[in-house]
């Protein structure tokens, strides 16, 4: 722990950088994304982690989702204030990349806001009180 802990910040923004949509993903995000949410979810659909990482709907995004998890459960509420403050910064960059017009600007805040909403389990309020403002528009 000692030696993970300062590096857990810069840690847990490299995996919001792997939790984006991959090129595969958004491919199958176009041709069904009824079929895509399903995949994306199951994880968090009470299957076993690791089943779910080895078995065919495993994805370098599950990976990462799942360590931001257990980073948060490990080291509770630092764990849980470093993830939001990682997915702030995030949301923040996804921004000014749309403002420069960049292409996947759409990937990064998608990832910043899936990270956000697990930490939060899905709880709107909570992650509107924990987010800057105007971080959600």
């Amino acid at each position: 722990d000692a030696l993970l802990q300062p590096k857990l910040m810069g840690l847990v923004n490299c995996l919001i950088r792997y939790a984006m949509i991959s090129h595969d993903m958004l491919s199958s995000w176009e041709d069904d994304i009824n079929e895509f949410v399903t995949q994306d979810d199951v994880v968090e659909e009470g299957y076993s982690r690791i089943d779910c990482m080895l078995g065919s709907t495993g994805s370098v995004r599950d990976l990462a989702l799942t360590c931001i998890d257990d980073i948060c459960q490990r080291y509770r509420k630092e764990g849980v204030v470093l993830t939001m403050q990682a997915a702030t910064a995030t949301l923040k960059e996804a921004t000014e990349m749309r403002g420069r017009q960049e292409p996947d600007w759409w990937k990064l805040r998608e990832a910043g806001l899936r990270t956000a909403g697990m930490v939060c389990g899905g709880n709107m309020k909570l992650l509107r009180q924990i987010m800057e403002p105007n971080t959600l528009i």
